[in-house]
């Protein structure tokens, strides 16, 4: 039996109540409170709204117009339809074929490990977690108490080859001094020094 058009606007009816029900609440409806607009008013203007803003926008109004093609996109038989050919996957499998053989050599060693894997001393090891724990916390002290040490031989190291850089510098200049005073002198021949 066909369903006449009263018959739709009822149940559209029923639907839209039940959707104004559960957006504004059944109590304002049942103690006659009008505080809450009803759905479809406010719905309309909303859309008036947007009609209002988007007027004169030709990209907007060029995306409302596609904007059921972009729904039909986001269906998933489209999706399907729009995937990969047969040939298209083959080709990007064998681009892979290096990396994937890598991965089942990779897989195929995991398995042969993995009596290795499942013995009891694997098994055991989360029950050692709180044994090793303070060793982490050790070990990290450790480390940063280490980098610290380095850091400050760095600097002494540093410190030191400064001071023997000039040290040496002073030297040389002491020698020339010297050089020049024996030279005057003549204290030395100055065929030496050269």
């Amino acid at each position: 039996m066909a369903a006449t058009s009263d018959d739709v606007l009822e149940v559209m009816e029923a639907r839209i109540k039940l959707l104004e029900d559960r957006v504004c609440g059944t109590e304002a409806y049942q103690n006659g409170n009008s505080n809450n607009p009803e759905l479809i008013k406010s719905l309309s203007g909303v859309k008036q709204t947007l009609d209002g803003l988007t007027s004169g926008k030709e990209r907007i109004q060029t995306l409302w117009k596609r904007l059921d093609e972009m729904n039909c996109h986001l269906d998933p038989e489209v999706t399907e339809k729009l995937t990969l050919t047969e040939d298209a996957k083959a080709d990007i499998i064998l681009a892979e074929e290096t990396q994937l053989k890598k991965l089942a050599g990779l897989l195929e060693k995991l398995q042969g490990m993995r009596d290795v894997l499942d013995s009891e001393h694997t098994k055991g090891a989360p029950a050692f977690r709180d044994k090793l724990q303070p060793l982490v916390t050790v070990q990290l002290d450790q480390k940063e108490h280490a980098d610290r040490q380095s850091k400050e031989v760095s600097e002494l190291l540093e410190a030191y080859n400064n001071i023997v850089t000039l040290i040496s510098q002073q030297f040389v200049q002491w020698d020339a001094v010297m050089t020049r005073y024996e030279v005057a002198k003549k204290v030395r021949d100055p065929s030496k020094y050269y």
